[in-house]
């Protein structure tokens, strides 16, 4: 019961940055969510897997950033605040425009009744680089912590490199957390081309400070990527979006 009564809470978040949970379905020993639709995957999907699209507009990253940073602050705005707990990017779903929404926001919650262990660490290396090293050490889930996701989200999405990737152990993942290890940030790291480049990895190095209060608020990163987002004519996204469509349907009938 208590888990259907989360299900139904859940169920009453509405916001356009995040996926509609339109009902549940259960059989023995499973329980399943119906969401809505998103016909273009995960997004992690589109920036590992898209070989189809593998160079993908900066205007196109950045309104992804900035959809992911509106839904979150929606999350985080809510009374009492929801915590993501699980944000990376294959919880991160694009509908057929490419806009990004938020799926299995404050799920952890259902893998803590569903599992033995009393600390939900993940124990797949691609997911454990998310999380902040205050929640590998077993202190309570926070809106920082989910800051921090996000900060290695966004270096994800704009460098094309998973955090940590030279190093595959988990163990190894997380003595490197715990020491302060992170991504290579500098500008080297980044296109010489990407447009307000030191204002970005700014944002994403405040976003994974070791000090939770030193990260800012998903308001905060919101304000700022609109800000470097208007910059960019508005055509730039619709016309890498209509190409992005013409290349999936080329792809798909070569294949």
């Amino acid at each position: 019961m208590e888990l259907l009564k989360e299900v139904t809470n859940t169920g009453c978040i509405q916001a356009k940055q995040i996926v509609p949970l339109m009902g549940v379905y259960s059989c023995p020993q499973f329980l399943g969510l119906v969401t809505e639709w998103m016909c273009n995957g995960s997004l992690d999907s589109l920036i590992h897997e898209g070989d189809f699209y593998s160079n993908l507009p900066v205007p196109l990253r950045l309104r992804i950033l900035l959809d992911v940073a509106e839904g979150m602050s929606h999350l985080h705005g809510m009374e009492p605040p929801v915590i993501h707990q699980a944000l990376k990017l294959s919880n991160v779903l694009l509908d057929k425009d490419y806009r990004a929404k938020l799926s299995d926001y404050s799920m952890c919650k259902w893998r803590k009744w569903t599992s033995s262990s009393t600390l939900a660490i993940p124990s797949n290396p691609k997911d454990i680089v998310y999380m902040a090293p205050e929640c590998l050490q077993g202190k309570p889930p926070s809106t920082k912590g989910d800051v921090y996701s996000y900060g290695m989200l966004a270096y994800e999405v704009l460098t094309g490199r998973r955090p940590h990737e030279d190093k595959q152990n988990l163990q190894d993942i997380i003595l490197a957390i715990n020491n302060g290890a992170r991504p290579n940030c500098t500008t080297e790291a980044f296109p010489a081309s990407l447009p307000h480049r030191d204002t970005l990895i700014h944002l994403i190095t405040s976003c994974w400070n070791e000090e939770p209060q030193k990260r800012p608020q998903f308001r905060d990163c919101k304000n700022l990527l609109k800000s470097v987002f208007e910059t960019f004519d508005s055509t730039m996204v619709s016309n890498a979006v209509h190409s992005l469509a013409l290349t999936k349907v080329t792809y798909q009938d070569t294949t």
